[in-house]
């Protein structure tokens, strides 16, 4: 039998979700007028090494990079867009 990187802890983990996962969708099929999403779920903790989110934090700014500059070149069409009108009025009041 091939391993395909899945020992069996894992392998059982997928079964017991799965099987999770049929019985609720038994419960709701066996009662439709339950509300769904009444569990409340609480997350407590979060155990992210401190470097990994600087990391995480660098590639954020990183990205910001070029986002920054697209918005930059697109404002600069719409303030041209909308100088055009403006010069060509003041130059008409300006001439006359």
């Amino acid at each position: 039998m091939a391993n395909n990187g899945h020992n069996n802890s894992e392998r059982s983990g997928i079964m017991k979700i799965s099987k999770s996962n049929i019985e609720a969708a038994r419960a709701i099929s066996t009662n439709p007028g339950a509300p769904c999403g009444s569990d409340t779920i609480t997350i407590s903790d979060v155990n992210i090494p401190f470097w990994r989110i600087v990391s995480i934090m660098v590639k954020w700014s990183l990205a910001s990079i070029p986002a920054f500059i697209i918005l930059a070149i697109i404002g600069f069409c719409i303030f041209v867009v909308l100088a055009i009108p403006g010069v060509l009025v003041m130059s008409k009041i300006a001439g006359h």
